[in-house]
């Protein structure tokens, strides 16, 4: 045969070996590895647990279609995740535990998160203990990898994690590096060394969930172990001590703010906001140990007046125009809930969700926490606020009714299954006792603790469903919709509820963005009066922004005459006020100023018009005198008109505002952010869902609430050093103007006074040969050169002594044929002329 180009071409692929560094691949190598095929030893691995949070959380209550669940298992046959979701590591405390529960295998819930999650380590979920949504996800993580323009390092399944593992060891034992691993559709990774690992994704599942700029074709980086990747953070331990315990209600709608999120979420970023605030503004507490954290716990309501169950939703969907649908969606899920709350019906279903679910996720907190011993405050922004008020203005102090028991006498002598198997006979549930069973519903208890969606997820028919919602409700106290009796209140023409009793007393009462004040003018409360006060609750606190359209100011429902204050402004959580408002403040105060000094200047010069007039008559001086007390009383109205603005600045009351907050002030207005003031109205309602994230509001909270346990806020070193000086600019001023320099009185090192002495008026010599000219002298304190060795000469007669300034002796010029306008303490040279007179440009003196 003839050897050709072709032929060696085709010999040369047929012998072609795998060599990565032929393929130009974007190997990565972890500093201290080595690409050599020799045996390596295998480094411990070192499992982390992490736990999923989905992106959205409205597919908790959305129930999926059966095209929808079937490649929701297709996915999960494949290992890949069902939606985008976020994977953050526990802390090291929290995996330690469910590490050691892995390997002990009892099947034991294991307390998460400061014990506001269980988790399921068998199931591998993550169970909210104080809320209900639908469970997280867990995993014991152990390989990682990311793609090229990814933020953070992602873990891989369990699976497929036990498969790299087990061939990155035989590798290390053997030193047969070079192998690749097939992952089905997430492609294959490919190990070079133990420091270079290349995962590159497959094509079909790349391609399906592109997202630019990233090319999803690009091999990615891969990690063994959550302690090698570079800049991997683990959360700190929560702290066991919890000093205070804050509910947080939600307003209208499903959503809190402009991201679309639930309260949970929102109550989440203000719970890791507070431990944040904590280690910056209470440093000193932390580190004395007093201070632990501040829990805070959502209450939400919406689903309970929303639900499937109560079919509000669908009977508001049947009277729907379908026009401008998403416009009429969002007014049917938000704007409704304050038609519902004014509803005699709708509103007690909505206070009863709150006390109930209050009073319950309390003894929760305390079951869970039983050394806890703090107070307990309440928050509510919007709508929530006005349901807390409603509550605690109708709170007696006495201890929360016990709920009736659905049982009658004879029941206590039966078990605890054959009272089970009685109330299923008796709501004629027999025939559904296996589909209850095999969702674990087993006993009494978990019956009335089924929602309304759990039982609608049994699949139980209509009638079934009705009768053991029916049940649950009377067993639970709750009154259903034909129950209800409407009485009203003839002073507030507000209709007369059954208020649940709180199984505490609130130390703190927070408002954000709060409609109270709207809700009582209209319901006819025309003024509150100074000695209203809630019955359980000594401290109440209205915040809000300034541009909020929904918030209103509670201090003039109190008294009229407070509509005169300005509200407290909320303190800048770095310290101080925002730049534009401090600018501002000086422009209205230099205004001020400069108007004052004008009509001074004017009172002035009209006095002295009328005196220096030729009128001397007396009607014409009563008249002068008249109008000068005019002029007076004028000016001083203005005077008092633009200094009363500068002193409701200070924020600082004139007297108590009332008993409502101890006499303390109670409107609270937040700073506005600089971009915010460019225009009011646009970031109006921007600005009634701010207080999720605001670190003002959030800061503000925190000192109310620590203050009762006795535990204050670290000062601001940084006001505390402008505040003084002040104080330091004016002294200097005034020295500079009495010629007296003070040492600081926080200079380590004390330094004497120096002043100047009294100098005399010195005469002024006037030579024959030409005009006068001013004697210079020299400053004080300003060294010079050394004095002459030769005596000085006798002052001139009549010149009252030798003269000094600043400790040195002043020549001076002999009365006639001496230099005149020359230091007489420098050694004059001998033949040197006179400096020549100053140019005159043909002016002369007279």
């Amino acid at each position: 045969m003839i050897d050709s180009p072709i032929h060696e071409a085709n010999e040369d692929i047929r012998s072609w070996s795998y060599n990565p560094l032929r393929m130009k691949l974007p190997l990565i190598v972890l500093p201290g590895y080595e690409m050599s095929p020799a045996p390596a030893p295998v480094t411990p691995l070192v499992f982390h647990w992490f736990y999923a949070k989905a992106a959205s959380s409205e597919s908790e209550q959305q129930p999926q279609q059966p095209q929808q669940q079937q490649q929701e298992q297709q996915r999960a046959e494949a290992g890949r995740p069902s939606e985008p979701v976020d994977w953050q590591p526990f802390s090291r405390g929290d995996s330690a535990l469910l590490e050691r529960e892995y390997q002990a295998g009892t099947g034991r819930l294991v307390p998460v998160l400061g014990r506001r999650y269980d988790v399921d380590v068998a199931a591998r979920s993550l169970l909210p203990v104080y809320w209900e949504c639908a469970p997280g996800t867990v995993r014991r993580c152990s390989w990682f990898s990311r793609g090229v323009h990814e933020a953070k390092f992602m873990p891989y399944e369990e699976h497929v994690a036990e498969k790299l593992e087990e061939i990155y060891e035989e590798s290390s034992r053997t030193g047969q590096w070079h192998r690749d691993v097939q992952l089905g559709e997430e492609g294959y990774v490919v190990l070079h060394s133990p420091g270079c690992l290349v995962h590159h994704p497959g094509i079909t599942h790349a391609w399906e969930e592109v997202t630019m700029p990233d090319d999803p074709s690009r091999p990615r980086q891969m990690r063994r172990g959550w302690n090698t990747v570079e800049g991997a953070g683990i959360p700190a331990d929560e702290p066991e001590l919890v000093n205070h315990l804050v509910f947080v209600v939600h307003g209208i709608g499903s959503w809190c703010d402009l991201k679309f999120r639930k309260v949970t979420e929102c109550v989440d970023d203000m719970r890791t906001m507070a431990a944040e605030m904590a280690r910056s503004h209470f440093s000193s507490a932390l580190s004395a140990g007093q201070l632990g954290r501040v829990e805070f716990l959502p209450i939400s309501w919406h689903h309970a007046l929303h639900g499937a169950a109560g079919g509000l939703d669908e009977a508001l969907r049947l009277i729907t125009l379908p026009s401008i649908p998403l416009l009429r969606e969002f007014t049917n899920d938000t704007i409704v809930d304050v038609l519902y709350y004014t509803s005699p019906i709708f509103c007690q279903v909505i206070l009863k969700t709150v006390g109930d679910d209050i009073n319950s996720i309390y003894g929760k907190f305390c079951e869970r926490n039983p050394e806890f011993r703090g107070s307990v405050s309440v928050a509510g922004h919007s709508l929530g606020s006005l349901i807390l008020f409603d509550l605690l203005s109708n709170q007696t102090g006495e201890a929360p009714d016990a709920e009736p028991s659905s049982e009658s006498p004879e029941d206590g002598q039966l078990s605890e299954e054959e009272r089970y198997s009685a109330l299923l006979r008796a709501l004629s549930l027999e025939q559904h006792g296996d589909t209850l069973r095999r969702a674990e519903v087993t006993d009494v208890a978990t019956l009335r603790l089924l929602t309304d969606q759990d039982v609608e997820e049994l699949g139980l028919p209509l009638g079934a469903r009705r009768r053991l919602l029916h049940w649950r409700d009377k067993a639970n106290n709750k009154p259903g919709v034909d129950t209800v009796t409407v009485s009203y209140d003839t002073n507030t023409g507000q209709p007369a509820m059954h208020y649940p009793q709180l199984a505490f007393r609130p130390a703190c009462f927070f408002g954000m963005g709060s409609p109270i004040a709207l809700f009582l003018r209209i319901r006819g409360v025309s003024q509150l009066g100074a000695e209203f006060r809630l019955p359980t609750c000594g401290s109440v606190f209205n915040i809000y922004h300034p541009f909020d359209p929904v918030s209103f100011r509670i201090e003039p429902l109190i008294d009229a005459a407070n509509v005169r204050r300005r509200p407290v402004l909320v303190p800048h959580h770095k310290g101080r006020k925002r730049m534009h408002l401090e600018i501002k403040e000086q422009v209205v105060r230099m205004g001020t100023e400069l108007k004052q000094r004008l009509m001074s200047s004017l009172q002035s010069t009209i006095g002295s018009v009328y005196s220096l007039g030729w009128m001397s008559t007396t009607e014409t001086s009563a008249s002068v005198t008249a109008d000068m007390d005019t002029t007076e009383e004028t000016t001083d109205g203005q005077q008092q008109q633009q200094q009363q603005p500068q002193q409701e600045q200070t924020g600082e009351p004139t007297g108590p505002v009332g008993s409502l907050n101890g006499g303390r002030r109670v409107d609270y207005v937040l700073q506005e952010r600089p971009f915010e003031s460019l225009n009011e109205y646009v970031f109006a309602f921007q600005s009634h869902l701010c207080y999720w994230d605001s670190e003002d509001t959030l800061l503000m909270i925190l000192k109310e609430t620590l203050r009762e346990s006795g535990i204050e806020a670290d000062k601001v070193l940084k006001t505390e050093s402008s505040t003084e000086a002040e104080p330091a600019a004016a002294s200097s001023t005034s020295e500079a103007a009495t010629g007296t320099v003070t040492a600081p009185a926080a200079a380590s090192v004390s330094a004497p006074t120096l002043s100047a002495p009294p100098v005399a008026p010195i005469p002024v010599v006037v030579s024959e040969a030409g005009p006068v000219e001013d004697v210079p002298l020299i400053a004080a304190g300003v060294p010079g050169p050394p004095a002459p060795a030769a005596p000085a000469p006798a002052p001139a007669a009549g010149a009252g002594g030798a003269r000094s300034v600043g400790g040195r002796p002043l020549q001076l010029p002999p009365a006639a044929g001496g230099p005149v306008g020359m230091d007489p303490t420098v050694e004059r040279k001998e033949g040197a002329a006179p400096p020549p007179p100053p140019p005159t440009a043909g002016f002369r003196r007279s």
